[in-house]
């Protein structure tokens, strides 16, 4: 098991932060590191307002996506996805939070609730 641990928008405001967001996550699920790659630097020059970073751990991301192809994954599940604005009032500067599992295609989509051992 690998895992891979970053936030995701950093201070955009709601609505902004789940449009990048899951543009993001839908780039993920297509399990090509390039694609992901090529998202995030767009958006990272659109100049997107209080946007300071798409993924402020993005090379542990491309690394971790590399690294699970190798190992024989092949394909991504998005498996969650919210950001801070969610559970406060203030929804004009969030963080985004998403939870990605990469599985070997012929696996049945792993549970929402992972198991504990």
């Amino acid at each position: 098991m690998i895992i891979i641990s970053t936030d995701m928008s950093h201070y955009p405001s709601w609505a902004n932060a789940n449009m990048v967001d899951g543009a993001s996550l839908k780039a993920i699920e297509k399990f090509d590191p390039e694609v992901l790659i090529k998202s995030v630097n767009n958006f990272e020059n659109a100049r997107i307002p209080n946007e300071a970073c798409v993924f402020c751990g993005k090379e542990a991301v491309y690394t971790g996506m590399f690294a699970a192809k190798a190992l024989g994954a092949g394909k991504a599940v998005v498996l969650h996805y919210s950001n801070s604005g969610d559970a406060v009032d203030d929804k004009s500067r969030v963080v985004g939070y998403g939870a990605v599992a990469f599985t070997a295609s012929g696996n049945k989509q792993p549970s929402k609730i992972l198991p504990t051992d």
